[in-house]
C-alpha cells in the first residue's frame, strides 16, 4: 500500500509540473525501483525506464578487471570509460559500447561474426589509440581471440605500401586474450599509424582455425580518419 501511495504522489507531482525536466530522470528511477527484485537492473532516462535483458551486463569482477587494465594502459582513456560507465541514469551497456571499435558475435556453433562498433574510428598519428572490443560469446568459447588484416604492418612484408596499420592487444593476468566463456566480455585493443588522411582496413576476428562465420562475415571494412 505504501508503494502505491508513493507512486501516486510522484505521478501527481510530475503532472503538476512540480519537477523540472532535469529532475525527471531521478523521479523515473525512483518509480522504477518500486517492487523490483534486487537482481533486476532498471535503466531510466527522459524517455522512460526499461529492464536490461539477462546476460547483457558485466559482473562487478569483470568491470573492475577492465578498468584496472585500462588504467595500466592509458589513464586518460580509463577515466573516460569509467566516468561514462558510472553515469547514474545511463545504460551501462550503451556507455561501454560507445568506445567499441568492433563487436564480435560468437554463435552457439562457435562461428565468429564481426560488425563495426559504435566508436568513431579516428586515429591520432604517431601514437597509440585505445578502443574496446565487445565480445558476445553465446558458445562459451575459451580460446584466444585473434585479429588480422592485410593492412597491418608485418616484417615479412616490409615493402608493402598497402600495409599502414599497427595493432596490439592489451592483456594481463586479469584480462588475458583467452576468453573466459562468459556471455559478455570486453577486451582492449590499441591501434596506431604514421599516415595521415582517410584510410580503409578490413579487420577480421577469429577464435581458432575454421571459426569464421559462413559467408566470410568474420571481417568488416573500417574507414579510419587519421590526423595529427
Amino acid at each position: 500500500m505504501r508503494h502505491l501511495i508513493m507512486i501516486g504522489s510522484l505521478a501527481i507531482t510530475l503532472l503538476a509540473g512540480g519537477r523540472s525536466r532535469a529532475q525527471e530522470p531521478a523521479v523515473l528511477a525512483e518509480l522504477s525501483n518500486v517492487n523490483q527484485p534486487a537482481n533486476v537492473k532498471m535503466v531510466c532516462n527522459e524517455q522512460g525506464c526499461h529492464q536490461l535483458p539477462a546476460g547483457t551486463l558485466m559482473t562487478a569482477k569483470q568491470r573492475d578487471q577492465l578498468i584496472a587494465t585500462l588504467v595500466s594502459a592509458d589513464k586518460a582513456f580509463a577515466d573516460q570509460v569509467s566516468t561514462s560507465y558510472h553515469c547514474e541514469h545511463c545504460d551501462p551497456q550503451e556507455t561501454l559500447d560507445a568506445f567499441c571499435l568492433l563487436t564480435v558475435s560468437i554463435n552457439p556453433e562457435s562461428r565468429v561474426k564481426v560488425d563495426a562498433g559504435k566508436a568513431t574510428p579516428v586515429l591520432r598519428t604517431a601514437q597509440w589509440n585505445y578502443f574496446l572490443i565487445k565480445i558476445q560469446n553465446l558458445a562459451g568459447v575459451t580460446a584466444p581471440l585473434s585479429i588480422s588484416s592485410d593492412q597491418m604492418l608485418d616484417p615479412k612484408y616490409a615493402s608493402d605500401r598497402f600495409r599502414w596499420l599497427e595493432s596490439q592487444w592489451i592483456e594481463n593476468k586479469a584480462l588475458p586474450m583467452t576468453l573466459t566463456g562468459e556471455r559478455l566480455e570486453y577486451r582492449v585493443l590499441r591501434v596506431r599509424t604514421d599516415h595521415e588522411g582517410k584510410r580503409a582496413a578490413v579487420c577480421a576476428m577469429d577464435v581458432g582455425q575454421g571459426t569464421a562465420d559462413i559467408g566470410f562475415r568474420n571481417d568488416v571494412l573500417l574507414t579510419f580518419h587519421c590526423t595529427r
